[in-house]
């Protein structure tokens, strides 16, 4: 009965694809010429690094690719499906970093004191290096893992050879189940080989030291390592000979489901024949006068500055941008004693060339920023299934509805408006200005905001009946606005008036320091002419019922 099982077991299984020992060899090779150039390149970017350690960094990772590509192909077999689970696969990741471990200890690092293994044991077991050579590991495992379960789908299947042992039911194309895409399975293959040339010939390019000359024997006149470019010609010339084995999978499996008489030398000699005529191809290539890289390395220098330089200027603005939120401004300062300003002899201040605000970086940022959010969740939402007509439908009358509560209030506010308000109101435009100035004086220079001050206080005094005289200087209008106001407003006005003076007549320049202190004062000289305002109207009304009383 066990014979029987076997002999079950022998024929539902393509022995003479899945057996092949040459295939993972060829898969880890094509992994590790990566590798090296990779190698090369971390090499070349830390030339502290000592040689030993990137010695170590090929052999393990070359090793894990080695080892994940055989164990994969052992694990296809029916007899090993219990192995197949993700529990054995990372035992078998786990002693490889292991082996990988002790190869660094014994190697580059040195053995560690019981005494650091027993206090240090995270600072000893996951040191820089090996963390480096752990994901060395990973990528080169991953890597032979994928290419060689493509190939291995790309061999007959249990249920393809099992119609073919059914002696009792015709054998037709349309009587067998679902085959395999090998085509797709070749196709993949050569999409992830490409991407894989391209970064080699990256890392080749980034691993150049000075510019190489052209000509015959191109390849050897480059100031690139040897072992590098070898790397390269022996990634392609094997990519190209797994391509060949892909697609020597798809004939034979369409001669085996057609029962078509095939030769068994074509199947066992195809290898030899491709890899001879790979090996013409790779040196006509290589004796070709082909041009150098270093113009390639130059641009991704290039392309790497800028993009580092774009980051950093991203993370400026948003330093910037947080510096604007959470700085204040507003400080709490000693009240300066008053005294006359020392007139001195006038100087003429350096125009300081403009700049452009330290919130437009920001603004700009912040405002791509929400383009492109907006952008990408209606590309998502689209994606889903999502219906913008009736989105947008649903927004035009949000906003008709809105508009209408506006007009409404609008109406009503109109009738219930006296007089006086409907006065008031024909100033609002020239208040809305007014606020607008003041949002923006906080980004003028200190004797601007002063001039701002004085300025403002004399167009409020002439709408209040105190306009400035001709000829009259800033101490007499102080001394004439002082009989208006209260005492503590008149004081506040003086403050005012000597840090404007000092600025115009006696040219010294304010300090940053003494600019809210003024600001106050003008905030309450403000307040003190709209009193005033308040009280005139009442003393002209008392003024008109005077001659009605006689």
């Amino acid at each position: 009965m066990a014979e029987i099982e076997n002999a079950r077991h022998q024929a539902s299984f393509d022995h003479a694809w899945q057996d092949s020992l040459l295939r993972p060899a060829v898969i880890a090779a094509l992994v590790g010429c990566i590798l090296v150039a990779l190698t090369s390149f971390v090499s070349h970017i830390g030339p502290g690094l000592p040689p030993a350690y990137i010695n170590i960094l090929r052999i393990t990772s070359i090793g894990a690719a080695l080892v994940g590509g055989y164990t994969t192909t052992m694990l296809v077999r029916p007899g090993q499906r219990q192995r197949r689970s993700a529990t054995f696969r990372l035992s078998e990741l786990g002693l490889i970093l292991f082996v990988a471990r002790i190869a660094l200890w014994a190697t580059v690092e040195g053995w560690p004191a019981p005494a650091a293994m027993v206090l240090q044991p995270f600072g000893v077991f996951l040191t820089l290096k090996f963390i480096i050579n752990g994901l060395f590991i990973l990528i080169a495992w991953g890597m032979a893992v994928l290419v060689t379960n493509d190939f291995l789908a790309m061999g007959l299947q249990a249920d393809e050879l099992a119609d073919l042992e059914a002696a009792s039911r015709p054998i037709s194309g349309d009587d067998h189940r679902i085959q395999s895409d090998r085509g797709a399975l070749v196709r993949r293959f050569s999409e992830r080989w490409a991407i894989g040339g391209m970064l080699l010939i990256v890392l080749t390019a980034a691993s150049q030291v000075g510019m190489g000359s052209n000509g015959f024997f191109a390849l050897v006149r480059q100031d690139i390592a040897g072992g590098v470019i070898g790397a390269a010609i022996v990634y392609f010339v094997l990519g190209l000979l797994l391509l060949t084995f892909g697609h020597l999978a798809a004939l034979r499996a369409r001669w085996q489901l057609a029962k078509l008489p095939s030769e068994s030398t074509i199947v066992r000699n195809w290898p030899f024949y491709a890899f001879g005529l790979l090996l013409v191809v790779a040196a006509a290539a290589f004796l070709m006068p082909l041009g150098g890289t270093f113009r390639l390395a130059q641009l991704m220098g290039l392309a790497i500055r800028a993009i580092s330089g774009a980051v950093y200027l991203i993370l400026g603005l948003i330093m910037g941008l947080l510096a604007l939120l959470f700085g204040s401004d507003d400080e709490i300062l000693e009240e300066p004693a008053r005294g006359r300003p020392e007139i001195a002899a006038p100087q003429i201040e350096q125009v300081q060339p403009a700049e452009a605000p330290p919130w437009l970086g920001g603004t700009v940022f912040w405002i791509i920023i929400a383009l492109l959010l907006g952008y990408a969740t209606y590309i998502y939402l689209q994606g889903r299934g999502v219906n913008f007509q009736l989105i947008l439908a649903w927004l035009r009358e949000f906003l008709r509805g809105w508009k209408q509560i506006g007009d409404a209030f609008n109406e009503w506010r109109a009738r219930r408006l006296s007089p006086e308000e409907e006065d008031s109101g024909k100033t609002g435009r020239s208040r809305v200005r007014r606020w607008l100035d003041e949002l923006m004086l906080g980004r003028l220079p200190p004797d601007e905001q002063v001039r701002y001050f004085y300025v403002s206080t004399l167009e409020s005094a002439a709408e209040h009946g105190l306009r400035r005289r001709p000829g009259e200087t800033p101490y007499s209008f102080q001394a004439r606005l002082g009989t208006q106001v209260e005492s503590e407003d008149a004081t506040a006005a003086a403050h005012l008036t000597d840090g404007f003076v000092k600025i115009e007549f006696a040219r010294q320049s304010t300090e940053a320091t003494a600019v809210p202190l003024l600001k106050r004062a003008w905030t309450q000289i403000r307040s003190a002419l709209a009193g005033l305002q308040e009280e005139q109207p009442r003393s002209d009304e008392e003024g008109q019922d005077a001659p009605k009383a006689e």
